[in-house]
């Protein structure tokens, strides 16, 4: 799936629905049957990769807002992207790829075969983050899943981003 977002770009993901919820498993004959959904989104440089949960019941929707997996190929960080328009609080990175992230809640949410009382989002790291985001900013997502959350706890993030591996970020914060 393709979708429209924010600032003029593009954002890509993997749509599966049961066959179940289609009148002879067929898209095409009209809805018979409407399933919880969820909506998967990538950590931090990763690629969310096309999952599946239709066998248990669900509806899945894996996204890639700007600069991961296939979206690379509509959008793509000039830089590292968690420094991306960082002293621009209105193009910042994290506020475009926020609303990647509620374009493709809403985009599961105006479904015919979604039942819009079952939604829920997931991810780890950075995509808790955009799980969380995407709850808040939708109201109508009922249950988050995040694992390992990216930017919750910032004394600690602040230590690693002066002394780990976020090269860019570290350099940045000295430069303050």
């Amino acid at each position: 799936v393709e979708l429209d977002s924010v600032a003029d770009t593009t954002i890509v993901g993997w749509y599966y629905v049961p066959r179940l919820a289609f009148r002879n498993g067929n898209p095409d004959e009209g809805v018979v049957k409407k399933f919880p959904a969820i909506i998967i989104t990538p950590g931090y440089g990763a690629e969310e990769p096309p999952i599946d949960r239709t066998e248990p019941g669900y509806i899945t929707f894996s996204t890639n807002p700007r600069n991961h997996g296939p979206s690379k190929a509509y959008w793509k960080s000039p830089v590292e992207h968690l420094l991306y328009n960082i002293t621009e609080p209105e193009n910042y990175y994290y506020k475009l790829a926020s609303m990647d992230c509620l374009q493709a809640a809403r985009f599961v949410l105006n479904r015919e075969e979604v039942d819009v009382d079952n939604v829920g989002t997931e991810g780890g790291s950075q995509g808790g983050y955009f799980a969380v985001a995407t709850a808040m900013l939708e109201p109508r997502i009922k249950c988050v899943v995040a694992n390992v959350i990216a930017f919750t706890d910032y004394p600690d993030g602040m230590q690693l981003a002066s002394s780990g591996g976020q090269t860019q970020l570290r350099e940045m914060v000295a430069e303050e």
